[in-house]
């Protein structure tokens, strides 16, 4: 038997890791995976502000447009109040929740030139703490 271990010994193999090898693949495995998941919610959040962000421009375009189907004295500042509780979209991508925010419309006759009027609509929100603002010009001309 002592002639066997005697043979053994000079073939002895260590194939298993050590605790530091294991720690360090572990350390390696939690900054990949953090990144990978941080990556994907950024992503998710930059996606959700570009959705928040067309809806509003949408919003913008619908009112310019609505303008534009009406007679031209009747475009004033009076028939396009100040509007609250604009729905933008959903709150957090969540369905239930509306996210909701402001459109405002300034019309302004043009002082020389053809009998015109040059339109701003702006919808403004609030969305994780920070003021957001999608904007859009157009004119409006008297066809005679």
């Amino acid at each position: 038997m002592q002639a066997l271990n005697k043979a053994c010994e000079g073939q002895r193999h260590d194939s298993g890791v050590t605790l530091v090898e294991v720690i360090i693949a572990s350390a390696i495995t939690v900054t990949v995976l953090g990144s990978i998941i941080y990556s994907v919610a950024t992503g998710v959040r930059i996606n959700y502000m570009n959705a928040q962000q067309v809806a509003a421009f949408g919003l913008c375009r619908e009112k310019l447009e609505e303008m534009r189907d009406m007679d031209y004295a009747d475009v004033t500042g009076a028939k396009f109040p100040k509007e609250t509780s604009v729905r933008i979209g959903h709150l957090g991508g969540r369905e239930g929740i509306a996210l909701l925010g402001e459109r405002e419309c300034v019309i302004t006759p043009y002082v020389s030139g053809p009998a015109g009027k040059s339109v701003t609509v702006t919808v403004r929100w609030t969305y994780l703490g920070k003021s957001h603002e999608e904007r859009l010009d157009g004119a409006i001309y008297r066809i005679e």
